[in-house]
């Protein structure tokens, strides 16, 4: 029995691999150059899980503001094992959502029929959300696989109650999997509903007065608030308190982003165009059964952490990582039962069906590639081997000023800590940001070559040029040495 759940998580890494050695800078850069930083700290300055730190604050080494750190923790445990660098986090995240796709197709196996389970396992590791944040340098496939991991293992110790016994080692697991899927990621806090419905669903009214059922969600939510509230001191990487939470949720134009979430992203990320005939078919047969409450609950939790996320979840693609569980099971229904279907009919039209669903299952990896095949587009390639040059001109212990939007990226590939900003965009002209840093310590200056910096007597970088020397000059990139 153990083979097909190994079958089906090698079979998941398929998709993943291509890409696997990129440099973190294709889509969500900013967000997977914060974590291998992270991770990099880790590596470099001690294993202190307790203790995470950013290199885009000058010299600060002092805690991160960040959500739970397990993954970038493992990532930097990983760099010192093996020394290969930011792969590993990719290589990590492939590991947990092969890990996913395994612990998935067994929770399906309690509720649907093995069929319907094994053709969602293997639909949900071809979705384009899937293929492509199953793979990223970030926290994403480790918190998802956490949530299904608390719904199999909570499932494991319902169905223990109705057996007449208690299996609170499955209790246990399943509280350590939720707390740490939303560690991660607090807008997971919408898998404690879809635990509560599994409760109703397996125990009925008898789950009002389990005591397990009860403990479950003030005992996931204390380490939660315990790891927030201990974090919220640290230097700002993301929210880690209710006010700058609610900043990035911009409700006045939720309208625009309901649309694009469920109008747009919802079928060409989370199932595909050619998917939607398989996820239709299943919707409409999961109506009558018990397992089919089941998804529609789970999918409706998932749809309101979707609205109440509001500008966070349109701007974040990788939020939609949820909606792919669901909608692959409702469509493993689906294809079961037009499989079931096309098999009950006769000549011609027999070959018609299986044809159909044919061209339907192979449109569905190709429309998925097609869909995010720009999300691997390599983006400041100049970067790549840019610590090279900051160990030819520098000492480790240089801080750089960069006029970068997302400090993270600069810093990260120069191995170095410092600042990073859009200038242009801030309206300062690069002497200003100069003459802001300086006193902080800042040594080096490294300014992307293009705009103004194309042209040495333009009247924004001329002063520049006049008054510090250039230490490099490359294809994407010139470096001032601004303190000697």
């Amino acid at each position: 029995m153990r083979k097909r759940y190994i079958l089906v998580g090698l079979f998941s890494v398929l998709p993943h691999l291509y890409g696997i050695s990129s440099p973190p800078l294709d889509y969500h850069k900013h967000r997977q150059t914060n974590t291998a930083a992270i991770a990099r700290n880790y590596h470099e300055n001690g294993l202190h899980l307790l203790n995470p730190q950013i290199s885009w604050d000058g010299d600060n080494r002092g805690r991160a503001a960040t959500e739970l750190p397990l993954y970038m923790y493992l990532v930097g445990v990983l760099w010192g094992v093996f020394g290969l660098g930011a792969l590993w986090g990719r290589v990590l995240s492939v590991f947990f959502s092969a890990c996913t796709t395994a612990a998935f197709l067994r929770f399906l196996e309690g509720w649907l029929d093995e069929r319907s389970a094994l053709c969602a396992a293997i639909l949900f590791a071809w979705l384009p959300v899937e293929i492509y944040f199953g793979r990223t340098i970030q926290p994403e496939s480790f918190a998802l696989l956490c949530s299904i991991l608390s719904l199999l293992f909570l499932d494991r110790y319902l169905s223990s109650r109705l057996a007449g016994r208690v299996c609170w080692s499955g209790w246990a697991f399943s509280w350590a999997a939720a707390a740490v899927a939303i560690g991660h990621k607090l807008p997971y806090g919408y898998l404690l509903a879809v635990c509560g419905v599994l409760a109703w669903l397996r125990l009925g009214r008898a789950a009002l007065r389990d005591p397990g059922v009860l403990a479950f969600i003030p005992l996931v939510l204390l380490p939660v608030f315990a790891w927030y509230k201990y974090a919220s001191s640290g230097v700002y990487v993301v929210p880690t308190s209710w006010e700058s939470l609610l900043l990035l949720l911009e409700y006045s134009r939720l309208p625009h982003y309901l649309k694009a979430q469920f109008l747009t992203r919802f079928p060409e990320l989370t199932v595909t165009w050619p998917g939607m005939v398989l996820w239709a078919a299943g919707a409409w047969g999961a109506c009558r059964t018990r397992a089919g409450r089941l998804l529609w609950l789970w999918l409706a939790c998932i749809c309101v952490y979707a609205v109440l996320g509001g500008a966070y979840t349109f701007h974040h693609e990788y939020t939609a990582l949820p909606f792919a569980l669901v909608n692959s099971a409702f469509m493993g229904l689906g294809l079961r039962d037009l499989l079931d279907r096309a098999a009950a009919l006769r000549g011609a039209w027999r070959r018609v069906a299986f044809a159909g669903l044919a061209v339907v299952i192979v449109a569905l990896p190709l429309n998925a590639a097609y869909r995010i095949k720009h999300w691997y587009r390599i983006e400041y390639p100049y970067l790549v081997g840019m610590d090279r040059i900051a160990d030819r001109i520098s000492d480790p212990n240089d801080l750089f000023l960069c006029d970068m939007r997302e400090p993270s990226v600069p810093l990260f590939f120069l191995r170095r800590r410092g600042w990073s900003d859009d200038l242009w965009e801030r309206g300062l002209t690069p002497m200003e940001w100069i003459a802001i840093h300086l006193p902080k310590g800042a040594r080096f200056f490294m300014v992307r070559k293009g705009g103004p910096f194309a042209d040495r007597a333009d009247p924004l970088c001329k002063p520049v040029f006049d008054r510090y020397p250039l230490v490099y000059e490359g294809p994407g990139a010139i470096i001032f040495r601004i303190r000697t």
